[in-house]
């Protein structure tokens, strides 16, 4: 009696899946469902063993699962699993504390035929089903050999994802990649103040001072000094020649701080030491282009004159302007298709020359052509074709950004000025607009610049027409006819006297 192997069919539970589980992903919800029905035994097991607790003894106690990965949550770690694994594998646990986890194979699981369907006449004559898989008769079984070999971690689903923070330690820093981490120059500043605050003892309090400001602004004009200006700095502290030539004329000099100024001939003027002394800054910098974008928001987006006086105030910028020449061209096309704006490039290259770089408005009414453009020069059959005739860089502007192309929206607006104040109700030829766009073509390019001397009585000026044929852009002298009636006129003096 004592290797005798009794099995008896105590009970049983079912339940059905949930609709929404039939339509989830099943390489997710099969594993949940394989838990819930761990779960679900867990729970039966549990009130069974609370029934039977004054009747009978109960050694030991082994549960079965034909799913490898609910065997694997139930061995594994809660806290590596997801809320939904955790929450079920937890209370599994408190359960059965003491139950032993084995696995069995799908053809000696009991419960298949309750998941998968029977009639009732098969269930009556299904020994698995009622008596239990053949490896519980045998009294030499081995439990343990039942047991899952352990589940690889990295394949099991419902993982946590983790993240690492990894910390990359350098032995030095560059100023230049400390300083381009600033978008403004006065939080630039601050940030600089405060780390140097860290560092005095006692500690600082309050809110900053103007010499921290000062200070700190002269820590990072000297490590981008130090960086882009190494060459010369080393040459003025050993008195030998300073190049370039353009440089060397201005005498430049280190103060007391180490920052390089120019000396100039304001010595004895009567000015601030900064703006008699600027500070030297070079041209490409992420520091030279926080402090012009600052000038320019103080001047309230004033223009590049105001702002270069501002900023000479204090600084000197290597080729601080280098571009200072606007002139217009303007062409009359038949409409705004990919072919009429090929052939008034065709015209603009053959009477100007070959552009270096080409920018392109990208406004709503224009997102066509635009968009042939890009095919047209993007495609592989005319690529080799259109930049062998036009060999220059092609810039498209964002769409609905009309200010990313300020320097030409201004000429556009000019140009409008003039021809609505002419055209008036008069309907025009080809011919005839087109003397007109040129007229004023002519007329924009004609606006002075600068003077030409210093002379007061020198009423000369420099211009546009200047840089494109020599001399200003004029018309041929003609007759008068502003005061002639226009039945008395002709059609050309009748555009003149609209001109």
């Amino acid at each position: 009696m004592q290797d005798e192997v009794t099995v008896y069919f105590l009970t049983g539970k079912t339940k059905v899946a949930p609709f929404k589980a039939s339509q989830a992903d099943e390489s997710l919800i099969i594993p949940r469902l394989e838990l819930c029905a761990a779960l679900l035994l867990a729970r039966l097991l549990s009130h069974q063993l609370f029934v039977l607790r004054d009747i009978v003894t109960i050694y030991c106690i082994r549960t079965w699962s034909d799913s490898t990965i609910v065997l694997a949550w139930l061995n594994g770690e809660q806290k590596q699993f997801k809320v939904f694994v955790t929450n079920r594998v937890t209370k599994i646990r408190s359960l059965l504390p003491h139950c032993e986890w084995s696995h069995v194979r799908s053809l000696d699981n009991p419960a298949d035929p309750a998941s998968r369907g029977m009639l009732p006449e098969e269930l009556l004559t299904n020994r698995l089903h009622l008596n239990g898989p053949e490896f519980l008769y045998d009294p030499n079984c081995q439990f343990s050999s039942l047991m899952l070999n352990e589940f690889p971690p990295e394949q099991l689903p419902e993982i946590k994802t983790s993240f690492k923070n990894v910390l990359f330690v350098q032995d030095s820093i560059q100023p230049s990649d400390m300083i381009s981490q600033f978008s403004t120059i006065t939080k630039m500043q601050r940030v600089l103040a405060y780390c140097f605050r860290r560092r005095n003892i006692p500690k600082i309090s309050g809110p900053i001072t103007l010499m921290e400001y000062e200070r700190a602004l002269n820590v990072a004009i000297l490590c981008t000094q130090m960086t882009y200006l190494s060459d010369l700095h080393k040459q003025i502290k050993n008195q030998g020649s300073i190049t370039p030539t353009t440089i060397a004329q201005l005498a430049p000099f280190i103060d007391s701080n180490g920052i390089i100024r120019f000396g100039g001939r304001l010595k004895r003027a009567l000015l601030d030491e900064n703006a008699k002394y600027p500070i030297l800054l070079p041209q490409k910098t992420h520091l030279t282009e926080l402090i012009i974008r600052h000038f320019h928001h103080i001047s309230l987006h004033g223009g590049s004159r105001l702002v270069l006086s501002m900023i000479h105030q204090k600084f000197w910028i290597i080729s601080g302007r280098a571009a200072v020449l606007k002139a217009v061209h303007l062409e009359t096309v038949s409409d705004i298709s990919t072919d009429a704006f090929l052939a008034a490039l065709d015209r603009f290259v053959a009477r100007r020359g070959i552009p270096y770089s080409m920018y392109t408005n990208c406004g709503t009414n224009y997102v066509g052509v635009v968009k042939q453009l890009k095919k047209l020069f993007d495609g592989a059959s005319n690529q080799h074709t259109l930049y062998g005739r036009i060999p220059c860089k092609w810039h498209f502007n964002p769409p609905r950004a009309p200010h990313f192309g300020g320097i030409w929206e201004a000429a556009v607006k000019s140009a409008k000025t003039h021809l609505k104040k002419v055209i008036g109700a008069q309907v025009y030829t080809t011919e005839e607009f087109t003397t007109l766009i040129t007229r004023i073509e002519g007329v924009l390019n004609s606006q002075p610049m600068l003077p030409l001397s210093s002379d007061p009585n020198d009423l000369n000026v420099l211009t546009p027409g200047h840089f494109l044929i020599g001399q200003p852009l004029l018309a041929l002298p003609e007759e008068d006819v502003v005061n002639t009636p226009t039945n008395h006129l002709g059609r050309w003096q009748l555009l003149r006297q609209a001109f």
